[in-house]
């Protein structure tokens, strides 16, 4: 799906304040510094909730905003953000839940909250070692700070490998 055609889902929210509407809009554009891929967002049918979509969009827009070297992926089963490798994959359930994995150990996140949950030799989705499960809106601020302590544990070692 090109994202000129979530245009529509955008309008059709009609609560979304003036800069709401510009922030996803703004995250709308940001497509282009997608990776070619055959799956798109049509494959996870939660999006198609406007209060679950607004939340990844939210979110999308916070990771991007990280570092100009991220990028995003779709694929089958979750979404996944880059800079050398996946440093957070974001998947549905149950239609109505975001969850993100962050891939790095979980005794290495400095989490205050007690918000991720260890999936250490678990079968999941995503790639890494921590859950974040069934993301509420007021707590993507914390969680992005989540997200950032993975990207720059990344960032850090590939520094370390150059």
């Amino acid at each position: 799906m090109k994202h000129k055609e979530f245009f529509p889902l955008i309008s059709s929210i009609g609560r979304l304040s003036k800069s709401q509407h510009q922030t996803l809009t703004y995250c709308l554009d940001t497509t282009e510094r997608m990776q070619a891929t055959q799956y798109s967002y049509e494959q996870h049918s939660a999006l198609e909730d406007a209060s679950v979509f607004e939340l990844f969009m939210l979110c999308k827009q916070e990771i991007f905003a990280m570092d100009g070297c991220v990028t995003e992926k779709i694929n089958q089963r979750y979404i996944a953000f880059k800079a050398k490798s996946n440093f957070v994959d974001i998947f549905f359930k149950y239609s109505k839940e975001l969850h993100l994995c962050l891939n790095m150990r979980f005794h290495d996140l400095k989490d205050r909250r007690s918000m991720a949950k260890d999936f250490t030799g678990k079968d999941h989705t995503g790639n890494g070692d921590v859950i974040i499960p069934n993301l509420k809106q007021r707590d993507v601020p914390y969680v992005i700070s989540l997200v950032r302590q993975s990207l720059d544990r990344q960032m850090k070692h590939q520094a370390n490998d150059d």
